[in-house]
């Protein structure tokens, strides 16, 4: 790996990390300001930007630059419906139990929310290695919504619990029951959830 390489790779995860954690507000990205922050020069953060436009994380208008993408309650729903579409499938698909998540290990700070690991699991249990990237992909996206779920949502423990155990052990009608009734509650409280995503 060459050094350059190196700084691009690090710009890269620590901008990506926090574009998924919504550290950065929405709108037109100041390069410049960037390559302040994660101390480097301007080539790398522009190679990482043109990685995360590669990965739907960023913007790239045709007025030229890149810009952060706002979160609208209609962005927040279709991101849900897909998320709801995209689970039942990996659940009707999946040829494997394989949760292979240590999820003792959520409360780290900076670990990523349990259910993004558990739905992770079940794209993999359908051993389609184009799915399980997409949902990979799609648990970026949705990061920050997880987060503000957090702080809106009541007894996420206990439901988390049950669709893990239904996917470890259910069969195809009761985790889609459970995927269904999950998605559900959320579409149902987005204005909740919508007032707890950082800008």
């Amino acid at each position: 790996m060459s050094a350059d390489h190196g700084l691009s790779e690090r710009a890269y995860t620590s901008l990506k990390f926090d574009l998924i954690e919504g550290r950065l507000p929405a709108g037109r990205i100041n390069i410049g300001q960037l390559a302040d922050r994660y101390s480097t020069s301007t080539t790398p953060i522009r190679e990482a930007m043109l990685r995360l436009v590669g990965e739907s994380l960023l913007d790239m208008p045709s007025a030229g630059g890149f810009e952060i993408r706002a979160l609208d309650e209609a962005a927040v729903r279709h991101l849900y419906v897909l998320s709801q579409y995209v689970m039942l499938n990996a659940a009707a698909c999946r040829s494997r139990v394989l949760v292979d998540h240590d999820f003792e290990e959520e409360s780290i700070a900076g670990a990523p929310p349990a259910i993004e690991l558990l739905f992770d699991s079940l794209a993999k249990g359908t051993q389609n290695a184009v799915l399980a990237i997409f949902v990979r992909n799609l648990n970026d996206r949705m990061r920050r919504i997880r987060r503000a779920e957090e702080g809106k949502l009541n007894g996420l423990g206990r439901e988390f619990s049950t669709l893990r155990r239904q996917i470890e052990h259910g069969n195809r009608q009761s985790i889609r029951r459970s995927v269904i009734a999950y998605h559900r509650r959320r579409i149902r409280n987005i204005t909740e959830i919508m007032s707890a995503i950082p800008c």
